[in-house]
């Protein structure tokens, strides 16, 4: 199973303030989100990122998302998202799900604790990053401070709308 991290970012890495919000990010970030989550049928979020989405996403949320596998990885499995949702309690149980349904390629969507966790199992392939044209001083970033590594290759850089770019990386084991 091929694994691809998509996140969205300031420049200096921070993916949310510390309350969750991302108003800092524009709104290519999230179709591009929707446009990966359709192309591979599926994405896997923390159960942070999904509570933070239904509080402040009206119109922009997970539940706008049909007809892919919406994975919300917990350590509660007993969880009621509704029907839409399915939990995992660790990255490789999700992934399985992820495989058993015949999907090829997962996408991970943050937040940090998440890409941390996939990141400390080797199990991501690719890395792609939206790099937003602002530098926010505090919050969420892009990883958890965690003891891992893994390096990368630039595939592509592409720059959208707003000066901000896209970073395609693969993952050099």
């Amino acid at each position: 199973m091929k694994t691809i991290l998509f996140m969205a970012t300031s420049v200096n890495g921070i993916i949310a303030r510390e309350d969750g919000q991302e108003d800092f990010l524009s709104d290519y970030g999230w179709q591009h989100f929707v446009k990966l989550s359709k192309q591979y049928g599926n994405f896997i979020v923390g159960h942070s990122t999904y509570e933070i989405t239904k509080k402040y996403y009206v119109g922009h949320g997970l539940d706008d998302l049909k007809d892919i596998k919406k994975i919300v990885l917990s350590r509660q499995k007993d969880l009621n998202l509704g029907p839409e949702y399915i939990v995992a309690l660790s990255p490789t149980e999700a992934l399985k799900i992820l495989e058993d349904s015949g999907i090829e390629t997962a996408l991970v969507a943050g937040g940090s604790a998440l890409n941390t966790s996939f990141a400390k199992e080797n199990l991501i392939n690719e890395v792609i990053v939206n790099v937003e044209p602002v530098v926010v001083g505090s919050g969420r970033p892009l990883f958890a401070p965690e003891d891992f590594e893994f390096k990368l290759d630039l595939e592509s850089i592409e720059k959208y709308e707003n000066s901000g770019l896209t970073l395609h990386y693969r993952v050099i084991n």
